[in-house]
């Protein structure tokens, strides 16, 4: 109660405005105010300035990085790599993690080009003819 008072003292000092024009905050039992000369959020009692962190901007860099991550670099589009760190060390597309043997064993069932492609919608036409033309070659020999 007694830190209610101390901030009814304090509002009044720094607003020509009657309360139910303010914005009030509490945190930690703490009555904080935005005071309407600068938008400044301050503690009533401790002076202490609250800082304002916009979120939503925080939120779409971080939207947009993670895109980027996502985006292949166009010279990976076709090839095949093979990492220990990356699934097992089992063979993928670059730039993915999406394991050549799951792609072959779609066209090993039948599937068309645009089936597996629908599957995997983050490979290309080039990514998913690769492993077909290895298909091709092994039935060949």
């Amino acid at each position: 109660m007694q830190h209610l008072r101390e901030a009814a003292k304090r509002l009044k000092e720094h607003s020509g405005k009657p309360w139910s024009q303010l914005t009030l905050f509490t945190l930690n039992g703490e009555v904080h105010f935005r005071r309407p000369s600068s938008d400044v959020i301050e503690g009533a009692v401790s002076g202490q300035y609250g800082a304002t962190i916009p979120l939503e901007s925080i939120a779409e860099e971080i939207r947009e990085k993670a895109e980027a991550l996502k985006r292949r670099k166009p010279g990976a589009v076709g090839k095949v790599t093979k990492r220990r760190a990356v699934m097992g060390g089992e063979e993928v597309f670059e730039g993915t993690r999406i394991p050549v043997s799951s792609v072959r064993a779609l066209a090993d069932a039948g599937y068309s080009l645009g089936e597996i492609l629908a599957e995997f919608p983050s490979l290309s036409a080039g990514d998913v003819e690769v492993v077909l033309e290895k298909c091709r070659l092994t039935q060949v020999a």
